[in-house]
């Protein structure tokens, strides 16, 4: 920046010289002509004004270099600074205001970006090191022969159990890879919800019997523009949760209903619920609102980080209503024609 500045400064003298010895040597021309005076005298007036106007021209460029230079290094010292004041800006570079916050928004974007990214890094190295442990202790008990008959057994369940955790840990990190990575122009088809939902509950019936949760859908057939396998990987998370966290004999009701621009599905249980202080966070990476029970439970804290991508990608809007203790409800807002997004 300052080496262009300082090319600018020397062509602006280099065009002021040259502008001082043409309106010299054009006195000189006029004192030598006009008023008769020796050689020496118009030769002497004639370098009092080259140097008086070069002294002007060069105290101009100066002044204008410093109102370049100048606003940008008062810029660039106020963006160090944690907090803005527009007070501090001198009132001729208020102008400058929209680009500063632009600037700002992107660094502050790049460090919460490195932060989010130091911080995925060391909930990973936590999430893969807590099942490693212990399949590595189960198998070295197994194998220097301290454990038998029903240990044995045990031992091997706990190493399969933990093992499938690893497993499921490991495909939602490289899911949500995947889905960091923006593809362009993608090709949404006609995805029928109410189908996607009575998939979804059919393929959880299982856990749900399992559970002693009852499943319910309502609604009607509803067409969004989407990608249908995410679609389906939302709906069966937000159910999965829904009957994961439920109670004994607790519900899970599904609706699929829509109006004149969107399709809205609800997914509602009678679960344990969400405290209010922790709803804002549930869908960052990682983040459990009772790790212990979470562990028991077999989630990676992922789930909702995945959701939350695929609606991203969708256009999509996702509400919840929960109250701790009396269950929650999830509602996602589909655009009809996935344009912009629901307001």
């Amino acid at each position: 920046m300052r080496s262009r500045i300082n090319l600018y400064f020397i062509s602006f003298l280099a065009l002021g010289m040259i502008a001082a010895v043409i309106i010299a040597a054009a006195v000189f021309y006029g004192v030598l002509n006009g008023e008769g005076k020796d050689y020496g005298e118009a030769l002497f007036e004639m370098i009092i004004v080259v140097i008086l106007v070069f002294a002007i021209l060069c105290y101009a460029g100066v002044k204008f270099c410093r109102r370049i230079i100048s606003p940008i290094e008062k810029l660039s010292d106020i963006i160090r600074k944690e907090d803005v004041v527009y007070d501090e800006i001198e009132p001729e570079y208020r102008e400058l205001s929209t680009l500063m916050d632009t600037i700002k928004m992107q660094h502050k974007g790049i460090i919460d970006n490195a932060d989010m990214r130091q911080q995925f890094t060391a909930n990973v190295t936590h999430e893969l090191k807590t099942p490693l442990t212990a399949i590595t202790g189960y198998s070295e008990l197994i194998e220097n022969g301290m454990a038998s008959g029903e240990d044995v057994r045990r031992f091997a369940g706990e190493i399969r159990k933990n093992s499938m955790r690893l497993l499921t840990l490991i495909n939602d990190i490289i899911r949500l890879s995947e889905l960091d990575m923006v593809e362009e122009n993608e090709e949404y088809d006609d995805v029928d919800l109410y189908e996607v939902a009575d998939t979804c509950l059919n393929m959880l019936q299982f856990n749900a019997d399992k559970n002693n949760v009852s499943l319910k859908l309502n609604g009607e057939h509803s067409v969004v523009r989407g990608d249908k396998v995410m679609i389906e990987e939302v709906v069966y998370n937000l159910c999965d949760n829904a009957i994961r966290y439920n109670i004994k004999e607790g519900k899970v009701e599904v609706s699929v209903r829509e109006n004149d621009d969107s399709v809205i599905l609800s997914v509602k249980d009678t679960g344990i619920g969400i405290p209010k202080e922790h709803q804002n966070r549930i869908f960052e990476r990682f983040y459990r609102v009772d790790k212990s029970r979470s562990k028991e439970k077999g989630g990676t804290g992922l789930g909702l980080a995945i959701v939350k991508h695929i609606l991203a990608r969708h256009n999509a809007e996702i509400y919840i209503a929960s109250e701790e203790g009396k269950g929650t409800e999830m509602i996602i807002i589909f655009n009809k024609n996935n344009g912009e997004q629901y307001q």
